[in-house]
């Protein structure tokens, strides 16, 4: 059964309270290197597309550890820059992802919006699974979210306020914003395999 939105809410500023210092570095990391790849006229823009996608199965990997309750590390950022096949197929997921987006938005605004979504667990998938080539990612995904497009969407409206308020304090508040959105979004994935793995084991018995 899937938990509310606002019970994973919970359990993220749970796991936070009092455990912000190592989530708040690896925020001002991951907007270091993204944000300074991107001033770069045309060689980085280009390099977004490589850096970026690697940060945030990186990032993945550490939200989801502290999602679980196991070990957190800095180094855990940068875990996939160690293996080529596994950094390749997160450009591809990520790349392939953005076009099928794309197509959809030409087509029709909808359907654009709903591929995005759809192929939003992405990171998280390629941070528990480095054998996955970009299409079974980007399939698994939107199994995944086969009846949870609408809750994900409910969830990310809750942070609007949090983004506003962030955005007040000049960014400052970015600080705390990004984990507590990031652990949430951990549990949510969590929450939706934990189901999508029963509904299986049970249709097969």
């Amino acid at each position: 059964m899937n938990k509310a939105n606002v019970d994973l809410m919970s359990e993220a500023r749970g796991l936070l309270k009092g455990n912000w210092g190592l989530p708040i570095t690896v925020t001002v990391l991951c907007i270091a290197m993204v944000s300074g790849f991107s001033v770069i006229p045309i060689i980085g823009w280009l390099t977004t597309f490589i850096i970026q996608p690697q940060i945030g199965v990186g990032a993945s990997i550490f939200y989801l550890n502290l999602s679980r309750e196991k070990k957190i590390d800095i180094k855990q950022l940068f875990f996939t820059f160690k293996d080529m096949n596994r950094f390749g197929n997160i450009i591809g997921a990520y790349l392939l992802a953005i076009l099928c987006t794309i197509l959809g938005l030409i087509c029709l605004i909808i359907p654009g919006i709903i591929l995005h979504i759809a192929f939003s667990q992405i990171f998280f998938i390629l941070a528990e699974d480095d054998n996955l080539d970009p299409v079974e990612a980007l399939k698994k995904s939107y199994n995944l979210m086969n009846g949870n497009k609408w809750t994900y969407f409910c969830l990310l409206c809750r942070f609007i306020g949090w983004g506003i308020l962030s955005i007040l304090t000049f960014g400052i508040g970015f600080l705390w914003f990004y984990p507590y959105c990031w652990v949430s979004l951990a549990k949510f994935y969590d929450n939706i395999s934990l189901n999508y793995r029963t509904l299986n084991l049970e249709s097969t018995n």
